[in-house]
């Protein structure tokens, strides 16, 4: 190709997505469409995304590819209309997603539509479409719902494979049907434990019993986490705070986040599975928090961290899950690199008043990310009066003091870290090799980083730190032994690499210095970078020796 005709396509092929300002005002060809529809996914625009390909879509409503991946951009932006028109192609496909047939049940179940949701589920079986074992866990459900007898008897129906999902559903139908003492030895085991899913039944179970003042209800929320703690506040405050009535689109719904779960944990491939179920969770109950919880943690998963915040937006401040949406907010603004933006939430996060002893340890890892050293000692003085005894909040109370220029104070943390945990290799690594950064007590440190090795033998870190306390004890042929060891188990690291380069320098092996030096740099943080540029330019000289 000629040099203008390749220009006049490269402008072409990459300012015709760019149009789509005016492209709607003048007819495109699917092509187009189609290509600013990629364009849009790419740029993490998802609804827009889903509208380009539908918009190809409805005009080759038999390509069953585009129709999935049109349902999938849906999806992921919770672009309703679309995702049940595509889904509505996609049955007369058989359904090439597992998820389709579980989201247009769930609308049939929102609208009270028990017969389509029967019919549905012989679909389902009959046509053995994806995750079609599942039918008679459904169809009990369905049946509780439009008040017919039995529902129980379906779960005798299921199949061994995925018996796993047995227990709980009936345990929830029996709670739901109010044969409560034979409910609690089929949830009990499911509400043990401090994780949010065990909170999170625990505290529907406590909505249910709660009107009748039954001793059941205030032993399901005893506990120290923060959801059981606000949602005692709540329910003393208002005993119908929470359903008192767990209704079939209630038990479907957690029937979907139990499966939604175990395909987001799952490779993925599976993931937009349970993005799926999640939104069909979300749509039979928009009030249940862990509906956008499980939603938002797989949208997390796959990278999609604008609409995972967007769907945590829907947990309100009076829901007892609402501290744990925040600190998922919270990591997902650090993911996208956007600082200011946690340190603001993380922020508002401590003046409410049910701000607990995790916010503030949050908040004074954020402040000091942010180079705000003396706030977040100040925010984790909090933390000090509850968790004095905490070898972790001791560890980050001296990297705040050795960030502030605070050697001694800090010194005495990293001590009295190491105090409370002396065996602990974290506390034995971090008091030796601070003493080694500040070139003090070199034999002591070292001495403090062999327990630490004894410990944890292949931890590249504590490695690294053996070898750089053998450096500087002037055993370099050992140092650079060591140092080559913890490179090669961590070659991401810039502080080994840099340590190596040092090693190689002083025992004369400057072209290999200069290559771990180079090395060094792809991962180096900001305010080292200067510092081993000059090495790789001079050499090194006793002002340019990596800390």
């Amino acid at each position: 190709m000629t040099p203008l005709p390749r220009l006049i396509a490269l402008s072409l092929l990459f300012t015709f997505p760019l149009a789509s300002a005016s492209a709607h005002k003048v007819k495109q060809s699917p092509l187009q469409r189609y290509v600013e529809g990629q364009v849009a996914s790419f740029s993490g625009n998802p609804d827009l995304a889903a509208r380009d390909f539908f918009s190809v879509f409805e005009e080759h409503p038999d390509d069953a590819r585009l129709a999935l991946k049109t349902y999938r951009q849906a999806q992921i932006a919770d672009n309703t209309k679309i995702i049940l028109s595509t889904l509505s192609h996609m049955e007369k496909d058989g359904f090439r997603t597992g998820d389709g047939p579980f989201l247009i049940l769930a609308r049939a179940v929102q609208q009270h539509k028990w017969k389509e949701a029967h019919q549905l589920i012989d679909r389902m079986e009959q046509n053995h479409y994806p995750l079609f074992p599942f039918a008679p866990l459904l169809r009990a459900w369905v049946k509780f719902g439009s008040g017919e007898k039995n529902p129980l008897a379906e779960l005798d129906k299921v199949d061994a494979s995925i018996q796993i999902f047995v227990p709980e559903t009936r345990g929830l139908l029996l709670l739901a049907m109010g044969k409560y003492d034979e409910a609690w030895p089929f949830l009990d085991p499911v509400m043990e434990g401090g994780s949010g899913r065990a909170n999170h039944l625990r505290i529907i179970a406590a909505g249910i019993m709660s009107h009748r003042n039954a001793p059941k209800f205030r032993a399901l929320l005893e506990g120290s986490s923060a959801s059981l703690a606000k949602a005692r506040l709540l329910l003393e405050k208002n005993p119908k705070a929470f359903p008192t009535k767990l209704t079939a689109e209630l038990g479907l719904s957690e029937l979907f986040l139990r499966l939604a779960s175990f395909m987001g944990d799952k490779q993925s491939l599976m993931k937009p599975i349970g993005l799926g179920l999640g939104r069909a969770s979300s749509w039979m109950t928009p009030d249940n928090a862990e509906s956008w919880l499980v939603t938002a943690e797989i949208l997390s998963s796959i990278r999609q961290l604008s609409d995972a915040r967007i769907a945590l937006d829907h947990i309100f401040a009076d829901d007892p899950f609402y501290n744990l949406a925040n600190s998922m907010k919270i990591s997902f603004f650090l993911q996208e690199g956007r600082k200011d933006m946690a340190l603001n939430l993380a922020r508002h996060v401590v003046e409410q008043p049910d701000a607990t002893v995790e916010d503030w340890y949050n908040l004074a890892e954020i402040e000091g990310d942010n180079g705000n050293f003396e706030a977040a000692l100040s925010a984790l003085a909090h933390v000090e009066r509850v968790k004095s005894q905490d070898w972790q909040m001791w560890i980050l109370k001296g990297t705040l003091l050795d960030s502030a220029g605070r050697w001694p104070e800090a010194k005495a943390a990293y001590q009295q870290a190491v105090s409370l945990a002396p065996e602990n290799p974290i506390t034995l690594n971090t008091l030796g090799y601070s003493q080694l950064e500040k070139r003090e007590n070199i034999q002591d440190a070292s001495l403090l980083i062999m327990k630490a090795l004894k410990v944890m033998p292949l931890d590249p870190a504590i490695i690294d730190s053996f070898g750089w306390s053998q450096y500087l004890s002037g055993n370099i042929n050992t140092a650079i032994l060591v140092l080559e060891k913890a490179v090669q188990n961590a070659p991401q690291e810039s502080t080994i690499s840099e340590h190596l380069g040092d090693a190689y320098w002083t025992a004369g092996r400057h072209f290999e210095a200069r290559y771990s030096w180079q090395a060094s740099l792809v991962t180096a943080e900001e305010k080292s970078i200067s510092r081993i540029k000059k090495k790789i330019e001079l050499g090194l000289t006793s002002d340019l020796a990596a800390p």
